[in-house]
């Protein structure tokens, strides 16, 4: 594939009057004919200047998709805030698809990648583990708009061309990256945009799954990681951050805003990514905190109960739902919990710890296995996945005395990777603290970050 482009590179000057890959020996007679062919097909500007942001004007020189050549002004790098920002954003809004804009000319930058550790089975039971995706990513390419060959044509070894071949390979963007200080990480695109594809080295797998997000302003294509070999397989996650770049509009290409980029997987009427809801429970006998926290998101998500040691009584109780199935787990503490969901077993690592203020909640959904079964509960039942924890208090504690404490509870932290703080959050956190014995004293929390 590789000797086919440079093929295909090397007969662009010729046919758009641009100039001669042969810097010698180029005769009178060679001059002639290119000449005369950039009067039959024109020529193309030399000058193309690009959008940055609100309105910012870069220029670069035409038209070398793979040349990188540039005027005095070059994208800026992207703000360690903006690839969090959008690192965050894929990851909290995995059905979002939104159309490509429609340019014609536009620049790809590398931005970031989640460099995520997957794992998987070969044919003789043998598990293999810490594979990063990110970083066997090895090539970046992009189908052009109505790029086709003629079935005359052949690739410099004598060989038709396929479908393969359509795709034009980015230069530079190589294992999940692009380290080219020359162009600050972005190369220009001349020909419009069809479709994408990666390649992951681990095991000779093309790497097509792909969506376009739009945020703060900008689009941003995200590629989710998959691999096959040894009759093996890491099956795509739904999470397209194993690497992320971003699509910068030329000249004459007035920047598109999307009408809407909600789908049926994250629709508008979705009120909260992570929900809780923290209930102390009216029991004859016992005293009882129901704390149950919804997950959409694939993010970590931490608790506080405000309940001193001196209050708190046995071990919790730990229950898991997907849809209306639950399971039940015997918790022990700083435990991975196993939970079989769509006749798979999925686990999750869960941490209670009981400490002199109060009894911390902390659950991890940025798993590998974690995103597979938040994928699959999207899939079934477009929901999440619920966690209930039963925590219990010394019945000797006035009910009222209960319910002072937990009116003091924060805003549950989320995070997309271990650990959150307490108010720390990456995605629409929303949820309410309630009594039942005090119904009419509920506390209600919405927050997006």
């Amino acid at each position: 594939m590789k000797k086919s482009l440079l093929l295909l590179i090397s007969l662009c000057p010729l046919l758009f009057g641009l100039a001669s890959c042969n810097s010698e020996g180029t005769d009178t007679a060679e001059d002639d004919i290119l000449a005369q062919n950039a009067g039959k097909f024109g020529k193309k500007s030399s000058d193309v200047s690009l959008y940055f942001g609100a309105g910012e004007i870069a220029a670069t020189r035409a038209a070398d998709v793979n040349g990188n050549m540039w005027g005095d002004i070059m994208p800026a790098y992207p703000t360690e805030e903006e690839k969090q920002g959008i690192l965050a954003y894929v990851r909290s809004n995995p059905g979002e698809t939104v159309s490509f804009p429609g340019y014609t000319y536009y620049f790809v930058q590398d931005v970031i990648g989640a460099h995520n550790k997957y794992s998987y089975t070969d044919r003789n039971n043998v598990i293999h583990s810490d594979i990063d995706g990110t970083a066997h990513l090895d090539y970046l390419a992009i189908k052009e708009s109505g790029r086709q060959f003629q079935p005359w044509e052949v690739d410099a070894e004598g060989k038709p061309y396929s479908w393969v071949d359509l795709y034009t390979h980015v230069n530079n963007f190589n294992n999940g990256q692009c380290n080219n200080a020359a162009t600050h990480n972005a190369t220009l695109m001349t020909e419009g945009f069809e479709d994408a594809r990666s390649h992951d080295s681990y095991s000779n797998t093309i790497v097509d799954n792909w969506k376009l997000f739009y945020w703060e302003g900008n689009y941003y294509l995200g590629f989710d990681y998959k691999m096959s070999k040894d009759d093996g397989k890491i099956e795509p996650d739904g999470i397209y951050d194993d690497w992320i770049v971003k699509i910068l509009p030329g000249k004459g290409e007035t920047p598109v805003v999307p009408d809407t980029h909600d789908t049926p997987d994250t629709p508008a009427s979705r009120e909260g990514e992570v929900e809780f809801d923290i209930h102390q429970q009216e029991h004859t006998d016992w005293n009882e905190i129901k704390t149950s926290i919804h997950v959409r998101d694939t993010a970590a998500v931490h608790v506080f109960l405000p309940i001193p040691i001196e209050m708190q009584a046995v071990a919790d109780d730990v229950v898991i739902r997907g849809g209306v199935d639950f399971e039940k787990v015997n918790y022990k503490e700083n435990f991975t919990a196993k939970f079989e969901f769509a006749d798979k077993e999925f686990t999750f690592p869960i941490e209670i710890s009981h400490s002199n203020e109060g009894i911390d909640i902390l659950i991890d959904c940025t798993t590998p296995e974690a995103k597979q079964a938040l994928k699959l509960a999207r899939g079934v039942f477009d929901d999440g996945i619920t966690f209930e924890i039963h925590s219990y208090v010394n019945p000797d504690v006035a009910p009222d005395r209960i319910w002072d404490l937990l009116k003091t509870v924060g805003l549950p932290g989320t995070k997309t990777s271990q650990w959150p703080e307490i108010g720390e959050i990456c995605t629409h956190v929303r949820g309410q603290v309630s009594s039942a014995y005090h119904m009419d004293e509920m506390l209600r929390f919405d927050e997006r970050p």
